[in-house]
């Protein structure tokens, strides 16, 4: 829902559980990713109760499938390949989790 600002502001009540976003990445169909519980710009990262990927389903977000082993997840970047791909960046600087996700 727009605010006064005329920016789309989302919360809880959509469905994003994320407190503190890691990483923010939107689609150029409009689709937002958000990762939750991310890097703290000081090379450390936030210990947080909820970790996560979110994905924007109209006005809606729903979390990505904790199946996927995306749940646990602290995300501090994401962005999307040339390919299509999906790379989401996290707290462990050997990983590098690359979705299929269209």
């Amino acid at each position: 829902m727009p605010g006064s600002s005329g920016k789309l502001r989302f919360g809880r009540e959509h469905g994003l559980g994320a407190g503190v976003i890691g990483g923010l990445y939107v689609d150029a169909d409009g689709t937002v990713w958000v990762g939750a519980g991310g890097n703290n710009g000081r090379g450390g990262w936030r210990v947080l109760p909820v970790t996560g990927v979110w994905r924007s389903e109209g006005d809606q977000f729903a979390q990505l499938d904790a199946a996927a082993g995306l749940s646990d997840l602290r995300v501090g970047a994401i962005q999307r390949a040339a390919n299509g791909r999906l790379w989401l960046g996290t707290e462990n600087p050997y990983d590098a989790i690359v979705l299929d996700l269209m």
